[in-house]
């Protein structure tokens, strides 16, 4: 007898890829650094004002420089990356609580509405 041994192989060989493509460390900073500039400079433009257009691209430009500095420390010291080896997840520790604001699989991290709430939050001072 021959058994049909398609769908066992079809799973170990997507488990092979998800463990070969989970994103490293750096890529979870990575699209972290790049969501929270993004953030900022949404935030500095809802600021401003559509009318203060030219004084916008300054501040933008500065704010990006700030911000980048900024960005990498929040990235350096508030996040850690947890590897699952199929999928990886990465957590922000403020104020003694840890949420999980990406997720990581296949090459790609998904960044959560987690992360915008908690730069917002800080952003306005809410607490």
């Amino acid at each position: 007898m021959k058994s049909n041994n398609s769908p066992l192989i079809l799973v170990g060989l997507v488990v092979l890829i998800s463990v070969l493509t989970n994103p490293s460390p750096e890529q979870h900073k990575k699209a972290i650094k790049h969501k929270v500039t993004t953030l900022l400079q949404k935030s500095v433009k809802e600021n401003l004002g559509e009318s203060a257009n030219d004084m916008f691209q300054a501040d933008q430009i500065l704010a990006t420089f700030l911000g980048g500095t900024l960005v990498d420390q929040f990235a350096d010291n508030l996040i850690s990356t947890n590897n699952y080896l199929l999928f990886s997840t990465t957590s922000l520790h403020w104020d003694g609580d840890s949420k999980t604001i990406a997720f990581g699989a296949f090459s790609n991290v998904f960044v959560t509405d987690k992360l915008a709430e908690a730069v917002k939050k800080e952003l306005t001072g809410d607490k």
